[in-house]
């Protein structure tokens, strides 16, 4: 099972985010295209679990623009 403690949620959040070389997170008005490549240590399940959980959609969508 996911752990979806608020706490989790927030360090999730931070690991998926864009940050510059001071820890703020990066925005570049000019740019609107960002790709980044990141592996990350979890089962195919565990993956599916985060992507199918409605309450994680905050946290794994990119453009900011879903809060909650």
């Amino acid at each position: 099972m996911v752990n979806s403690s608020p706490a989790h949620l927030r360090s999730l959040e931070h690991m998926m985010t864009a940050h510059d070389s001071q820890g703020s997170p990066a925005h570049d008005p000019e740019r609107r295209i960002v790709s980044v490549s990141q592996f990350v240590p979890a089962t195919p399940q565990q993956v599916f679990e985060v992507l199918a959980n409605p309450q994680m959609h905050s946290v794994i969508d990119g453009s900011g623009s879903v809060r909650g």
